[in-house]
């Protein structure tokens, strides 16, 4: 489920329930809006089983929702304040949407690039087989195929290099939804959205009146086996074990850096003000790390299409030029 279809579902939810709308009627309403995916299905599961007389509470534990939605929702039933609690995911999901949208960009920019220099460079190719195919019936029959000379013979391979590099990846990252996620933990941006997405929902399930140790738990679920993932889960049982707090396991740790640690001793004994703190830290850092990579990777992508498409230009042409050289020598 998509961060940007589940701020959109709270914030309607929230503003409906506001106006005096019971959950039933406001999730029928809201899912006749909704476009067909799990999302819409769950919801409109979850207001069938509430139709039917089902609790809220007993109703969320049959969805497939997300651990942390359905914490918050049950929270928001006990403490009397839905509609609010509604509204605060709306903010955590958008937030988390924005910054991953911008991320995503990070890495559509360069990659729509390369395709194109590729798919070019391949038409340049062809064009160079059809004009080698004119020449070849006229050039002498003693003579080398200069495209495949030297360093000319090497480069007409690196459209062909660049697509098999391309494909590999593609299928690394499709087929292998872990290393997905453990390489999120890896790359500079993507590891401080990260530092966000965990100190901000660990930081909304405190506010809640959720205990630590299982709002930890709640947000290792989400991260999974990642670097993240596990360091929380020790978190979780050192907590559990009475051996200090998360200020203190964080120290010298990779998955969570020195400045994570320290801003999270600025919220002093409010625990839930420090991981917000860290949240709107790191996704401003996240951000900004977007924007400038950026303004590094445009440029570099524009020269990487130019080599290219360019390498491949002089060579597929070298044919007609070998061969206007032999008509002037004539």
């Amino acid at each position: 489920m998509k961060p940007d279809e589940l701020a959109f579902a709270n914030e309607q939810l929230a503003g409906m329930l506001k106006s005096g709308l019971p959950l039933e009627g406001s999730l029928r309403e809201l899912t006749a809006s909704m476009k067909s995916g799990s999302l819409r299905t769950e919801l409109e599961a979850l207001e069938r089983d509430l139709a039917q007389g089902t609790t809220l509470p007993k109703a969320l534990d049959k969805r497939d929702l997300p651990p942390l939605y359905v914490r918050m929702l049950k929270v928001g039933v006990k403490g009397g304040n839905l509609p609010e609690v509604l509204q605060c995911m709306a903010d955590h999901y958008r937030r988390e949407s924005t910054l991953w949208i911008r991320l995503k960009s990070l890495m559509v920019y360069p990659l729509l690039v390369l395709v194109v220099a590729i798919a070019f460079a391949f038409g340049v190719d062809w064009i160079g087989e059809e004009i080698w195919k004119i020449v070849y019936g006229t050039w002498p029959r003693d003579m080398p195929d200069p495209r495949k000379e030297g360093l000319t013979g090497l480069l007409l391979w690196v459209p062909r290099i660049f697509l098999v590099l391309f494909a590999l990846v593609a299928l690394v990252v499709w087929a292998l939804p872990d290393w997905r996620h453990n390489l999120r933990w890896q790359l500079p941006a993507f590891h401080e959205a990260a530092l966000s997405q965990v100190a901000a929902s660990v930081a909304m399930l405190l506010r809640s009146g959720c205990p630590l140790d299982e709002a930890l738990g709640l947000v290792r679920e989400l991260e999974g086996n990642s670097p993240g993932g596990v360091e929380l889960e020790e978190w979780s049982d050192r907590l559990a074990r009475g051996e200090g707090k998360p200020d203190e396991f964080a120290r010298g740790n990779l998955a969570f850096p020195p400045l994570f640690t320290w801003v999270l001793n600025s919220g002093g004994e409010d625990l839930a003000e420090g991981f917000e703190r860290a949240a709107e830290i790191y996704h401003t850092r996240a951000m900004n790390r977007a924007d400038i990579s950026l303004c590094y990777f445009w440029p570099l992508s524009i020269l990487t299409m130019g080599c290219v498409v360019g390498s491949q230009v002089i060579i597929s042409f070298l044919p007609l030029s070998r061969m206007m050289d032999s008509l002037w020598s004539q």
